[in-house]
């Protein structure tokens, strides 16, 4: 049990030092959420009953985490984009073209949602780890 108490107090600490590093990581925080969320799989697959528990909280904030990350890498390209096509002397886009205040702000919306949508992922985080850890150092069952 000592064994799998460390391992997944590791696996969750890898989690929280990628989101808290996200700001330096960028698109290298695809693999810090991919590889816990593997490891938990597999820890779930092949632990006893008493850690499976552990390991299933791991990979659902793994798999939640991911798909926020996703969803803001996606809405910040789209701002990215939109603001290099609003740089341009004559947009490639008809519709830019003709509304490029409404795409104006859009683009600036859309990066600065960006970082409150990372903040809400280290949030999440945060309290998922918490959740875990609290009963993990106890020596306690995790009820989800």
């Amino acid at each position: 049990m000592l064994n799998n108490r460390l391992f997944i107090g590791s696996t969750q600490a890898a989690i929280i030092l990628g989101a808290t590093a996200a700001q330096y990581l960028q698109l290298f925080l695809l693999p810090v959420l991919l590889i816990p969320l593997l490891v938990s799989i597999v820890g779930a697959w092949k632990g006893s009953v008493y850690v499976k528990p552990y390991y299933q909280h791991i990979r659902t904030t793994s798999l939640v985490s991911l798909i926020i990350f996703t969803v803001a890498t996606s809405l910040l390209f789209a701002g990215v984009v939109v603001d290099h096509q609003l740089q341009l002397a004559v947009p490639e886009f008809l519709v830019i073209l003709e509304n490029p205040e409404v795409f104006m702000a859009f683009a600036a919306n859309s990066l600065n949602l960006f970082g409150v949508i990372y903040l809400c992922l280290a949030g999440y985080i945060a309290w998922r780890s918490y959740s875990c850890l609290v009963p993990l150092t106890k020596r306690n069952n995790l009820n989800e």
